[in-house]
């Protein structure tokens, strides 16, 4: 799920167009990127067998381009810490959505809240409600 990226994005061009975020497990990457491709970018690139235009050439540039630059992959940290857009980050757990750069994005998005577990059980029941409570506070009547 990219949509945290995306929606940081928006924020960043079109930053009228959102009242409110929620940002379900951000990706990103902590550290240097590792030589030559993600593994699921391979998986997806092996999927265009008719797209002749999508040379090695062109899919290492590509990857270069969604991946190179870290952290949330399309904006940076001083940026996030300009935001003024309510945001909500339920916390991602695994490689491609580290908890680190879950709880990062936390602390430098100024008007923020933070969901740490809401994945399952109990937690998956108390971030509903928080959820759609965040939404309808942050919600233009």
């Amino acid at each position: 799920m990219h949509r945290g990226s995306f929606i940081l994005n928006l924020i960043k061009v079109q930053p009228e167009r959102v009242q409110s975020a929620a940002l379900a497990q951000p990706i990103g990457r902590i550290g240097a990127m590792a030589p030559g491709r993600p593994a699921r970018f391979n998986a997806w690139a092996e999927t265009l067998t008719d797209h002749p235009e999508a040379t090695p050439q062109v899919l290492d540039a590509f990857c270069r381009n969604l991946y190179a630059a870290g952290f949330v992959y399309c904006v940076d940290r001083g940026f996030v810490s300009t935001v003024r857009t309510p945001c909500l980050v339920l916390a991602g757990n695994d490689e491609a959505h580290p908890y680190p750069i879950s709880e990062e994005l936390s602390k430098l998005l100024p008007n923020c809240e933070f969901i740490a577990e809401w994945k399952t059980g109990a937690d998956l029941t108390t971030a509903r409600a928080r959820v759609k409570e965040f939404l309808a506070k942050h919600t233009p009547r």
